[in-house]
């Protein structure tokens, strides 16, 4: 397995949304709802129609709690920056046609494994500028094709952006 990507020194401090964040909003709502997709058009299959597992509203849910430890460190979230976000895949073909999704709603891929993690996942890192405040339909897209290919979108990191602790 690949080290873990590196990151200049001026970068003092990265906030996740990942497994825990997830396992809260879920928690929260009780149950995923789903969304039929001709709401979401791209996330539509050749086999049939895929549903979202999670809204917008649910990565509301799972983005906040970050959003919340940005503000803490007075960062509104507003700025767009480079986000980082991470999915991971049982097969080589999920890995691949996630890596065609991901380009194709113009992210720039970092790190593509091809050998298994200790999971056995195949790990896909991928990144765009984006604003913390504006990724919720983003993150249940990614979500949701992730699902419906057999992996699990694992969440997303960045960078503070210089404010004042509050």
């Amino acid at each position: 397995m690949n080290a873990p990507l590196a990151r200049p020194a001026s970068f003092l401090l990265r906030i996740s949304a990942g497994v825990i964040a997830a396992a809260i909003g879920f928690a929260a709502l009780g149950v995923a709802e789903s969304v039929a997709s001709p709401m979401f058009p791209e996330l539509s299959s050749p086999a049939g129609q895929d549903e979202l597992q999670s809204t917008p509203g649910d990565d509301f849910l799972k983005n906040e709690p970050v959003r919340a430890d940005l503000r803490r460190y007075g960062d509104d979230g507003k700025t767009p920056r480079l986000i980082d976000h991470y999915a991971y895949f049982p097969s080589r073909e999920g890995q691949a046609a996630y890596r065609d999704f991901v380009l194709s709603r113009g992210y720039k891929i970092e790190r593509e494994d091809i050998d298994a993690d200790d999971r056995g996942q195949l790990p896909i890192f991928f990144s765009k500028i984006q604003a913390p405040v504006a990724i919720d339909k983003e993150t249940a897209f990614l979500g949701a094709r992730a699902v419906n290919l057999g992996g699990e979108y694992d969440g997303w990191e960045t960078d503070l952006v210089a404010g004042r602790p509050q």
